[in-house]
């Protein structure tokens, strides 16, 4: 604020100044603040940010997708309340025990209809404005990729037994 008594040129140069400079960096502030909500938003992975207990303070539509929630349900929920393994479960106390950041634990994720899905989870710390963690997190669904897997597998299991059928049949022949 500018005193009118005390104001002369010099000082109303600085203020406008000033007041460009923070208008400028208010702008980009803006600009990054949309870049990121986009990227979280958007993401086709679920992203969540949670407390040091898992509990869910802020998700994306794919995490809602994920857990089968809509908009906004998921919110409070604990990501331990979806794991069903208890080994999977002490694991991640552990992890979340020494405060590392983690990525591609491989967990079993329960959903609200009762399908299990195999996922991956990216965890890292950071420090909020209290003196507790924030924990960032991705979930990687990768129930596809294990269903191609398994698809694989059964195709080299059937192209193994045909070629055991046909060297069989060619001895009796």
């Amino acid at each position: 604020y500018l005193v009118k008594s005390e104001l002369n040129a010099e000082k109303l140069e600085r203020c406008i100044r000033y007041s460009l400079d923070r208008a400028e960096s208010l702008r980009e502030l803006k600009a990054r603040e949309n870049k990121y909500r986009n990227l979280f938003e958007g993401s086709k992975d679920a992203v969540f940010i949670s407390d040091n207990n898992l509990v869910f303070t802020e998700c994306n539509h794919a995490a809602c997708v994920l857990f089968g929630f809509g908009n906004g349900e998921l919110l409070q929920s604990s990501l331990f309340e979806f794991l069903k393994d208890k080994t999977q479960k002490e694991k991640l106390r552990q992890l979340l025990a020494k405060e590392e950041n983690a990525s591609d634990i491989e967990i079993q994720i329960q959903d609200q209809l009762g399908e299990i899905k195999p996922c991956l989870l990216s965890v890292s710390f950071q420090l909020d404005s209290h003196p507790h963690h924030l924990i960032h997190g991705i979930i990687h669904d990768i129930t596809n990729i294990k269903k191609a897997e398994q698809a694989n597998i059964q195709a080299q299991k059937l192209a193994a037994n045909e070629r055991l059928i046909r060297i069989l049949a060619h001895e009796i022949r």
